[in-house]
């Protein structure tokens, strides 16, 4: 399990979830959004945690050993960023800030780059850093639910 968050470049005047939908299942076609190349390159020239595997159909990036989990798939018409489900909210306020430093870079490619993000199911746009606040508090939650025992103090029993 995962959270994962999208990006794509809007091709609706006022973006829309039904349209963020629409792409990522191919329903909409944007071909050709951008420069898989170079969305990666820009965020390998800022994070060194990240190892890059090419594919014919998208490029992914994924966190290298001994570093934070994260995986990015770069395609066509969208980008996932899938972070699992079990970082400590320490943990997962450094991959957020990684996110947002990563969504900075992406926008000075591309403009007005849209986010979706189906768990809140909202998009918003770039600039909008409280909505990507809100996604790791999100985020936080969910791993509350999922790993109760971890959120217990050591001297409770039950």
């Amino acid at each position: 399990m995962s959270y994962d968050i999208y990006f794509y470049n809007s091709v609706a005047e006022t973006p829309t979830v039904d349209e963020a939908v629409s792409i990522i299942e191919e329903e909409i076609s944007v071909k050709n959004a951008w420069d898989k190349r170079q969305m990666a390159n820009a965020l390998l020239n800022i994070a060194d945690n990240l190892e890059l595997f090419d594919g014919d159909a998208y490029i992914e990036l994924s966190a290298r050993e001994g570093h934070l989990p994260l995986q990015i798939m770069i395609d066509n018409a969208y980008i996932t960023i899938t972070v699992p489900y079990g970082c400590s909210q320490k943990e997962s306020a450094i991959l957020f800030k990684s996110i947002h430093n990563y969504l900075r870079k992406w926008n000075e490619i591309i403009n007005n780059l849209i986010v979706y993000d189906p768990q809140m199911d909202q998009v918003f746009t770039a600039q909008s850093v409280s909505n990507l606040n809100e996604c790791k508090h999100i985020y936080d939650a969910t791993v509350r639910k999922l790993y109760p025992a971890e959120n217990k103090k050591w001297w409770q029993i039950w």
